[in-house]
């Protein structure tokens, strides 16, 4: 026991100690982060605006994907290929379905996972590349599928990248941005994500009637293009300056933030304030010594994970994969496969522009109260699924219940949707974000394959056949996550990381993080999401 407290005794003095002068410039990049209003942020971080929005390329792949094979299934041309013949038709069968769905999310999980381990070995640049180069192998496999087998293998190699790039990505942008700006440019993950969908979804709507295998190739071979995009970005960009800086090579950091921000960027403040983050996160864990996932589970990093993986989830909870299935109940409704599309288009357009408010509302309301407000929302439509799915069923209630389902994206997109890219981006602490991201992505994938294998079993007039009634189900678990947001979610909008960092090392209480004043480097003279300026804190005496 002796030589394991000198051992840490001695890694603790081998922390690199930042002197008072460094100390006063880390806290005036604070105070300078507070007090530049947005407009200002946007005019000085062009660049870094611009690369984090050409990195939502990779969530942009997983809508892509995902809309892909589920609308593929309405092709003939596909069902002949894949499906089985019964009676004078072909159908895919529901086993197939399954796995597909299922191994392209446990792809995702995987990927999730090992891409903190490349990220922080090799870099976030050679974890895109790496993704990316998968990623093309993966869409190569599914172009010239021809066999239920070979196309599942698709999925399951193109999961796995895509789980690599859009943990990697979103780690990447998270390190990058500035304060102001977290929140609208965390919460184009979701904007990108429906932008795929919107996009796949219009590409395959004028490809049904086609009746030879082009008709589903073609939408799968134009998956090659985004790998390829985001391949040339993470060459072209510099590596993430916080990576640098903890594998030991502060001039590289350096040398990173004057390509992002301009040669004529001062560096040293900005470094100053990150080797103090660094410093206090390991003195947090009482090491030196690299950190790993088992990290993400002791101390304070253990209420950071489980936030980031519930905040994950909770998208799943509000109904996500209920309203991905609104063309089910309009095809039950009487309206055609044709049509039933159309109108999957149009509750995924909805979505855009709630994406869009939510970067305003965000930065007005903060996290906590604009995900309370989406829940609550979410739970009003979902009670009213339930209630027009217990009626009679007549082509009004399904009319009803179909319509329901495709505005709900536009309410869960105004909170929920916006929101845990973000809360689960600035909720781990800087040292261990690769790693607590892998494993918020890891539940993000693992809850999308749980809920997409047991819903259908619960709608479907085949199985339980709860048809609407399945909007209590989810209106309940919408009220559970209400109420666990208000007592564990705690404020993030307009905290540093450094800040971030003593409220969960203080253990401050989520209903008490939005008006707490921190005792470190700054004191606020506004408390809540609409803070005021800010100056140095006095030292106590």
């Amino acid at each position: 026991m002796d030589d394991k407290l000198a051992t840490e005794h001695h890694q603790l003095e081998a922390i690199p100690k930042l002197a008072a002068n460094d100390l006063a410039e880390a806290q005036r990049v604070e105070i300078a982060a507070h007090n530049m209003s947005t407009w200002q942020t946007i005019q000085s971080h062009k660049r870094i605006i611009a690369i984090s929005i050409a990195l939502t390329l990779a969530p942009l792949m997983d809508g892509f994907d995902t809309i892909a094979m589920n609308l593929c299934l309405t092709m003939p041309a596909f069902d002949r290929v894949f499906g089985v013949h019964v009676g004078s038709t072909y159908v895919i069968e529901a086993t197939w379905q399954s796995a597909w769905a299922a191994m392209y999310q446990i792809g995702i999980c995987f990927g999730a996972l090992s891409s903190a381990q490349v990220s922080d070995r090799l870099g976030r640049r050679a974890a895109m590349i790496a993704g990316c180069i998968i990623s093309a192998a993966g869409v190569a496999v599914l172009f010239a599928a021809d066999t239920k087998a070979m196309f599942l293998i698709g999925k399951i190699i193109n999961g796995y990248s895509i789980g690599i790039l859009i943990a990697t990505c979103q780690v990447y942008n998270s390190e990058i941005v500035p304060l102001k700006l977290r929140g609208p440019i965390l919460a184009l993950f979701t904007f990108s994500q429906v932008l795929g969908q919107l996009i796949s979804v219009s590409i395959v709507h004028g490809r049904v009637g086609i009746q030879t295998p082009m008709a589903y190739r073609l939408p799968f071979a134009l998956e090659w293009i985004w790998p390829g995009l985001l391949a040339i970005i993470a060459i072209l960009i510099p590596e993430s300056p916080w990576h640098l800086l903890r594998a030991g090579g502060e001039a590289k950091a350096a040398a990173a933030l004057k390509r992002l921000h301009g040669s004529d960027y001062d560096t040293a403040p900005e470094i100053a304030l990150m080797q103090k983050v660094t410093e206090e996160e390991r003195l947090s864990r009482s090491s030196s010594a690299k950190a790993g996932f088992v990290d993400c589970f002791k101390g304070s990093n253990r209420r950071r994970t489980l936030i980031a993986c519930f905040i994950v989830v909770v998208q799943q909870a509000a109904g996500v994969v209920f309203y991905s299935n609104s063309s089910y109940f309009l095809l039950q409704a009487g309206m055609s496969a044709d049509k039933s599309i159309m109108a999957t288009e149009i509750g995924i357009a909805l979505a855009l522009p709630a994406n869009a408010i939510s970067w305003f509302t965000m930065s007005r309301l903060g996290r906590r109260t604009l995900l309370i407000f989406s829940l609550s929302t979410v739970t009003c439509i979902m009670l009213a699924v339930g209630i027009a799915g217990s009626v009679p069923r007549t082509t009004a209630s399904l009319w009803t219940l179909g319509g329901l389902l495709i505005v709900s994206p536009f309410f869960y997109n105004l909170g929920v949707g916006s929101v845990y890219p973000v809360l689960a981006a600035e909720v781990p602490s800087t040292e261990l974000r690769a790693q607590t991201s892998s494993i918020a992505f890891f539940a993000f994938a693992f809850g999308s394959f749980s809920f997409n294998l047991f819903f259908p079993y619960m709608y479907n007039t085949t199985a339980g056949n709860l048809g609407g009634k399945c909007g209590y189900f989810f209106a309940g678990l919408s009220i559970i996550c209400i109420f666990v947001v208000y007592f564990f979610v705690p404020e993030t909008f307009g905290r540093t990381y450094a800040e971030l960092d003593e409220i969960f090392e203080e253990g401050i209480s989520a209903r008490q993080s939005s008006t707490y004043v921190c005792k470190g480097a700054i004191t606020h003279s506004a408390a809540g999401p609409e803070k005021g300026n800010v100056t140095l804190a006095e030292e106590a005496v």
